[in-house]
């Protein structure tokens, strides 16, 4: 009996009491992962990165001129690439951040070397892709391409327009819902510096070899094509919204009262005022305290404009694609690019997985006559494979689990470097997943990841 309640005493050690407000549910299982093969992970199981090159158009070899024999090689102009990955600071990034933002950094970091590989003559020669640590029996990827000159840049759009939920009310009478943003209240600039040590512990992951910058949505609304994309969805929001909104069928475009000390703004456009006569776009918000005031998208007032998500999506996605549009030279080898000339830039993006599907088709694809590439990183799921949610943890204190089994370093960093865990555990992984791209396509649970650290 002593060696008993000796024996129970050591495991009190080990583990935290439990809490008695929830209940415990166990399921068993074999310990085997599997990646099965189908849709992305088939297709992409060899030569990801080089797939990735050939949709960017950066791939000499891919798209020949038809001024040109079969045989010349196209010429690729001076080209900066931007690797955009998002996210709104009003939390300390959680588990699926994290892994969201390494994959932005492994596969710019990979795209980098296949490019040096592929025009730098070398005996070091990647595998397909992308990796310096090829098989023997790894098919090598396309012939030596003609030197191009290619930048890899990593861009944060950080979205500090996201609501703060302190600050937001519904009105009693009609249900409209009046918030302040990040950007107003300044409520984010306590997670803003878990932000900047997690982007410089991947920038020294990857070897620095790629720089990265952090945008907020000011310098997105800046872009000199803004202004007539706004007075295009304005000339268009009968029928956009319907689709962009179908809870509300109107465009969810607001803007910050402009009186000092107020900030408000209408959630969900449900209360703006649209006029397009004279060939001028005037939209007019709504404030519960101080009543209407106009904006004039082409005359400044595009810049103080904000959008829900699917919005702002459809907006940035348009916006990057013009600036492309705008300053690419001709494909065609009969045009080069001088040192006065502008660079060529292209813009991709990495995202969440749960932004893919339904939600990408419908709210961004249908509406657009050019298409961009964006790469997703794999969902990170709770118990139940359902999304591993910010929202659901930053308002409503969900996944207190968790927190009893001393998991909880998976919601944020913040608590991840209280407890001296290593980031680094979710940078490799994300890492063995670009390297092999069967497991790039498929959900990850947060038992999983703890598995890892666990095993660390």
């Amino acid at each position: 009996l002593t060696n008993l309640l000796h024996s129970l005493d050591a495991l009190k050690t080990c583990f935290p009491p439990l809490d008695p407000s929830f209940e415990r549910f166990y399921t068993m299982h074999d310990g085997q992962v599997h990646d099965p093969l189908g849709a992305g992970s088939y297709i992409y199981q060899k030569n990801f990165v080089g797939a990735i090159f050939r949709y960017l158009g950066l791939d000499p070899d891919a798209f020949p001129s038809p001024k040109q024999p079969l045989n010349a090689p196209r010429t690729i102009p001076p080209t900066t690439l931007i690797i955009h990955f998002g996210a709104q600071p009003n939390n300390s990034p959680h588990a699926g951040t994290i892994v969201t933002f390494a994959l932005a950094f492994i596969i710019a970091r990979e795209l980098a070397r296949y490019h040096t590989a592929q025009t730098t003559p070398s005996d070091s020669t990647p595998n397909v892709n992308g990796n310096f640590d090829s098989k023997p029996n790894d098919p090598k990827p396309n012939p030596q391409w003609t030197p191009y000159d290619l930048r890899i840049e990593l861009q944060l759009d950080l979205v500090d327009t996201a609501p703060d939920n302190a600050k937001t009310h519904k009105d009693p009478i009609s249900g409209i819902i009046y918030q302040k943003s990040h950007r107003n209240t300044h409520a984010m600039s306590r997670f803003i510096p878990d932000y900047e040590a997690l982007l410089a512990s991947l920038h020294a992951f990857i070897g620095r070899s790629v720089p990265y910058t952090i945008r907020r949505q000011d310098d997105l609304m800046s872009l000199p094509q803004i202004p007539e994309i706004v007075e295009r969805l304005v000339k268009l929001h009968e029928g956009l919204g319907l689709e962009m909104s179908p809870a509300y069928g109107v465009l969810a475009m607001r803007s910050a009262c402009p009186v000092g000390g107020c900030g408000y703004a209408e959630k969900h456009g449900r209360r703006n005022l649209y006029q397009t006569d004279g060939g001028k776009v005037n939209i007019s918000f709504h404030c519960p305290e101080h009543g209407y005031w106009t904006v004039i998208p082409s005359e400044g007032g595009a810049r103080n404009i904000e959008f829900n998500t699917p919005l702002r999506n459809l907006v940035r996605t348009v916006a990057y694609a013009e600036d492309t549009m705008q300053i690419r030279t001709s494909n065609d080898g009969t045009k080069t690019t001088t040192e006065t000339e502008e660079r060529q830039r292209l813009h991709m993006r990495v995202t969440g997985a749960d932004y893919s599907g339904f939600y990408q088709e419908q709210l961004l694809w249908r509406q657009l006559p050019r298409l961009s590439v964006i790469l997703y990183a794999p969902l990170i799921t709770d118990w139940s494979s359902s999304k591993l949610s910010k929202s659901l943890y930053v308002r409503q204190h969900a996944y207190t689990y968790l927190k009893s089994e001393r998991k909880d370093y998976l919601l944020s960093w913040e608590r991840m470097k209280e407890l001296g865990r290593d980031e680094k555990v979710l940078f490799r992984e994300v890492e063995r997943w670009v390297r092999s791209p069967e497991r790039l396509f498929r959900n990850y649970s947060v038992d999983y990841l703890g598995g890892l650290f666990e095993a660390d």
